[in-house]
């Protein structure tokens, strides 16, 4: 089971960008799958990403003005993967303007 990546941060970049940071914690993870959504629960405009091993920022794009969006991220393997991030930000959200 690959350690959860920690310190997940969003800061609007543009009015349709967001840029993510985060801590990654694994060194045995294949990746990582990133939910962005506009609801807190993930079960509204869910959109999973993947992402590869050893990345700690990542630029979103293609977001509509004037809506929040939450972001989580889990490490994944082969075999598993880990819990959602867990943070004081958790879930990471921003409002593009």
């Amino acid at each position: 089971l690959p350690n959860a990546p920690s310190g997940l941060a969003a800061a609007v970049t543009s009015s349709s960008q967001v840029g993510l940071n985060l801590d990654e914690n694994a060194a045995n993870e294949d990746g990582f799958e990133l939910d962005q959504a506009t609801n807190s629960t993930f079960t509204t405009g869910l959109v999973t990403s993947t992402l590869p091993a050893d990345t700690t920022s990542r630029s979103v794009s293609g977001l509509s003005a004037a809506t929040t969006y939450y972001f989580r991220v889990r490490s994944v393997s082969s075999a598993t993967e880990s819990l959602p991030s867990v943070s004081p930000m958790f879930p990471a959200n921003a409002t593009c303007t």
